[in-house]
């Protein structure tokens, strides 16, 4: 196999827009940051309950109330485990893309489901945080955000390598110029309910 020829992805390969891998890469560390500050904190208040989050800063924003909340370990475990593993995935197959490396549609498609996943949970997360238990962990809020970064780009990759599989067909296309209005609207409806099941 010639140099020209390595470098052309096959079939099953993917090959995404620059943006996507360092797009990737920075919202598992985001992620993995808070679910680390989450973990740490959340181990204080396990041997010292009257231990105050250093992100506990009003009766709203307040990890406390988040992290004593049954909601923080629906498992069984604190949520912020799971945070630890996904975000540590996220981050390794960000920095392979980002270094160059191809890989198959099946790790992308595998990426996808798991941040769709994790979509469903925060969307349940956030609900109870502002309907339920009425207070905003900003450790959370920043997992929140991460998650939805990881879904944007990864889905913009797919959608954008199978538009380019089949040029011919414009629906493609325009699902895939319409993409970033649509997580945009997706976002900012998703800020608006948080906010208003807090304040409203």
């Amino acid at each position: 196999m010639t140099v020209h020829e390595s470098s052309v992805p096959l079939a099953s390969e993917i090959a995404p827009s620059r943006w996507v891998p360092p797009a990737i890469t920075a919202a598992g560390v985001l992620g993995l940051a808070a679910a680390w500050a989450l973990t740490v904190d959340k181990v204080h208040l396990l041997k010292d309950p009257a231990f105050v989050p250093p992100c506990s800063v009003s009766a709203i924003v307040n990890c406390g109330s988040v992290m004593q909340s049954w909601q923080s370990s629906v498992f069984g475990f604190p949520n912020s485990l799971i945070g630890l593993v996904a975000f540590s995935v996220v981050i390794c197959l960000g920095v392979l893309t980002w270094s160059g490396a191809r890989l198959r549609s099946w790790v992308w498609w595998g990426l996808e489901a798991g941040a769709l996943l994790g979509m469903v949970f925060i969307h349940w997360l956030a609900f109870q945080s502002a309907y339920v238990i009425g207070a905003l962990c900003l450790y959370c809020a920043a997992v929140w955000l991460a998650t939805f970064a990881v879904l944007g780009a990864t889905t913009s990759a797919l959608l954008a390598h199978h538009r380019d599989k089949d040029p011919g067909a414009a629906w493609r296309r325009r699902v895939h110029d319409m993409w970033p209005i649509i997580w945009a609207a997706w976002l900012g409806a998703f800020a608006v309910a948080v906010v208003f099941g807090l304040f409203g």
